[in-house]
């Protein structure tokens, strides 16, 4: 198996529906608007990492919660890899994954 980051964002409180948010990692790739980001490692292995520089959202906001969006690819039976820049991903939207997000948070400033 293979674990896939599809989607990370960021919301100033714990709920991932959050309308207020800042796209991070988009279709498995860094947001091409923000050169702060970076992805280490992404569809080659049970691990995927990524950084980005710390941010704060603009009002009276003292959270950051981090919201990601994962799948397992079967790497038997599907291309799990990821390219950067992409067109499009290498395996198949329709294939046969589990998805799920999961949630960090919150992440605060000390102060």
């Amino acid at each position: 198996l293979i674990l896939i980051v599809n989607m990370c964002w960021a919301t100033p409180s714990r709920y991932s529906s959050d309308r207020l948010r800042y796209i991070i990692i988009e279709r498995g790739c860094p947001n091409t608007k923000d050169n702060t980001i970076g992805m280490a490692e992404n569809g080659v292995s049970l691990t995927c990492r990524f950084h980005v520089t710390v941010f704060k959202f603009i009002g009276d906001y003292d959270e950051v919660h981090l919201h990601c969006d994962v799948s397992l690819c079967d790497s038997d039976t599907n291309a799990c890899k990821v390219n950067c820049p992409h067109k499009r991903r290498m395996y198949s939207e329709d294939s046969d994954h589990k998805e799920h997000i999961l949630t960090v948070g919150p992440i605060r400033r000390r102060g």
